[in-house]
């Protein structure tokens, strides 16, 4: 894993889009000295969900010097609640969200991972790293364009209240 820069000039931008509807999509930008669980966190405000649950992040491993496709070399980053709630996280090889920056795990631009949000409703994500630039003062951070609207967290739900 590369070492943490607390001096970190970098930042990312990320496509995120739902997995199985592709068409709806965020653009967010952050700085290296973020977190996965800071991502989570606009994740969850870019999607308009409203009730928090658990979540993962699976970044693909590097294995012999190239970023692994086989889905089970994937790293995963967990919701720090999970630890609290369910000690064999750490078991599991789950690895905290909330304990690790975007620039300590080694992003690449063009780099695809995934993002699972709820693991009961299965909210599937699919994360591409636009790009990676030098923070300039004018950078303008956090959700920068939404493309569709954001469904319902729970769809099934909402349909039998209204």
């Amino acid at each position: 894993m590369p070492k943490k820069n607390a001096n970190s000039e970098n930042f990312y931008v990320f496509q995120v889009a739902l997995k199985y509807q592709t068409s709806i999509w965020r653009t967010i930008k952050l700085p290296g000295e973020a977190t996965l669980h800071e991502l989570h966190n606009v994740i969850f405000k870019a999607f308009d969900r409203h009730d928090p649950h658990l979540y993962s992040f699976y970044i693909p491993m590097i294995v012999n010097g190239k970023r692994s496709r086989n889905r089970r070399n994937r790293l995963e980053y967990t919701s720090p609640e999970g630890f609290e709630f369910n000690p064999f996280f750490d078991d599991l090889g789950a690895l905290n969200a909330g304990e690790v920056t975007l620039d300590e795990i080694g992003l690449t631009r063009n780099l695809k991972f995934d993002y699972l949000f709820d693991f009961g409703d299965s909210w599937e994500h699919t994360i591409t790293v636009k790009s990676i630039s030098k923070l300039e003062s004018e950078t303008v951070l956090g959700i920068t364009e939404k493309h569709g609207d954001s469904p319902s967290q729970y769809p099934d739900l909402d349909d039998d209240w209204e």
